[in-house]
């Protein structure tokens, strides 16, 4: 899955765009902003969770499993991989009516998968490190990461959701 991530994502989880390439090296988790790869302590460090979790690094672990949703979507049965819930594509729609300020940010109350993942992916300018210090988005405010991070978590959820996009 991980390996998934880092070649269909590159923007967020190999920004250096090296694998498959070039393999991620051992020690990346000790190497900083110079080892971008997502790896399993990267993906630990994302989704561990304490009191006063930044609004940053609940974007990312929201996006990160939304990402992991599509790929186990796209790799179930591969592997022994097995998708346990509904399948989730990019050509989804979800419904933001419901979530303040969704609805003007994103020019729609039903955008697609597709648009919500461009929407957080091009306001991506952190460093994928093991320190949620590095890890940043281009949101206005925190009004709007707050409403990103409903967004995610309705996805998620599946609460929000319209049609998964899927054949």
């Amino acid at each position: 899955m991980i390996s998934y991530l880092k070649e269909n994502n590159q923007k967020i989880y190999d920004k250096n765009n090296s694998f498959p390439a070039t393999p991620t090296p051992p020690n990346c988790d000790n190497l900083g902003a110079a080892c971008d790869d997502l790896t399993i302590g990267k993906v630990d460090a994302i989704f561990n969770f304490g009191d006063k979790t930044p609004r940053n690094q609940m974007i990312l672990a929201q996006f990160t499993a939304l990402k992991l949703n599509l790929a186990i979507t796209q790799l179930d049965g591969t592997g022994g991989l097995v998708q346990k819930n509904d399948d989730i594509c990019l050509t989804g729609v979800v419904n933001v009516s419901g979530i303040s300020g969704a609805t003007a940010f994103f020019g729609t109350s039903t955008p697609t998968i597709q648009q919500v993942v461009d929407a957080v992916e091009n306001r991506w300018t952190g460093n994928l490190t093991t320190n949620r210090n590095d890890w940043n988005f281009n949101f206005s405010n925190n009004g709007q990461r707050d409403m990103i991070i409903k967004v995610l978590t309705g996805i998620n959820e599946g609460t929000i959701i319209v049609s998964t996009g899927c054949p």
